[in-house]
């Protein structure tokens, strides 16, 4: 199966935010933000959306996923199946529809 990660456009700007606030010394810098963005999708891609850890939020049509990606960070995506076709093999999108530092965000 084809995964993709794909940033929502209404949780852009909590994910630009989320990069600068890796990206900012002491602590931070450039390298570690793309570090942990880069990480951040391949563990999404790599367990095809399904991450040790996640939850299941049902609330009817904003049913989502939840997942505690770090110490600081509270991911919240949904998942769109693409069925396999003639010849196109089954894919996976992972749309992140939220990034912040609390379970609640």
């Amino acid at each position: 199966m084809t995964v993709v990660v794909k940033i929502h456009e209404a949780a852009m700007a909590e994910y630009e935010a989320w990069m600068a606030w890796h990206s900012q010394p002491p602590t931070g810098s450039r390298e570690l933000a793309k570090l942990l963005k880069d990480e951040l999708f391949a563990e999404l891609v790599r367990t095809e959306g399904k991450p040790v850890g996640v939850k299941w939020v049902e609330l009817g049509p904003l049913s989502h996923y939840k997942w505690r990606f770090s110490a600081d960070t509270w991911v919240r995506f949904v998942l769109h199946d693409q069925p396999r076709r003639l010849l196109r093999p089954a894919s996976r999108k992972v749309v992140i529809t939220s990034i912040s530092d609390s379970a609640d965000g």
